[in-house]
């Protein structure tokens, strides 16, 4: 009798937490300020992952959403991403970097300062950098074409604070386009 009910319990604030975490990712998406991005991490300087990174993970509506924002540049849903990098793995991972790569374009400073700051390491964001979405998975001179345009977006931020993952992710992306140019067409 006491273990039901404690895992009745238990079931009960779980389901509480989920429900929480839709609900705050689901306005966070809706409108991704700081205030909310604050609802859902607990502080701008938080390093720790979030514990709603699920409600993203296991619906494709909502990473198309995110994606969407990181892609536009939107610093809150930038850093809500970085901020999840090290808590997760495998797929996971690799998805949420992908994500993370497509600020390249829009908000190439940002990234850098992450780095700088802490909440992202130099791997981390040259993995972000040179990781392409699906829809370039055979599509050489498009990969390549990307990738280009990511270290003139990089090329572009000029404070001397951002030099070092400046560098870095420049090298990367630069080795990135060598090599996929040394692989014959076809």
């Amino acid at each position: 009798m006491r273990i039901t009910v404690v895992t009745a319990v238990c079931m009960s604030t779980l389901s509480a937490f989920a429900s929480n975490c839709e609900n705050k990712v689901g306005t966070f998406l809706r409108s991704p300020s700081k205030f909310n991005y604050l609802q859902i991490v607990g502080s701008e300087t938080s390093r720790a992952a979030s514990d709603c990174w699920s409600v993203i993970a296991k619906s494709p509506k909502n990473r198309d959403k995110i994606t969407g924002l990181v892609t536009a540049g939107n610093q809150w849903a930038i850093r809500f991403v970085a901020i999840n990098l090290k808590a997760l793995d495998g797929g996971d991972l690799e998805d949420a970097l992908i994500i993370l790569g497509g600020a390249s374009n829009s908000a190439p400073q940002l990234l850098l300062s992450l780095d700088v700051d802490g909440i992202i390491t130099d791997y981390e964001l040259g993995s972000a950098a040179e990781m392409l979405p699906e829809s370039f998975v055979d599509k050489r001179n498009e990969q390549i074409n990307e990738l280009k345009m990511r270290v003139q977006s990089f090329k572009s931020v000029r404070d001397s604070r951002l030099s070092r993952p400046r560098s870095y992710v420049l090298k990367k992306l630069l080795s990135d386009i060598r090599e996929l140019e040394s692989i014959p067409e076809g």
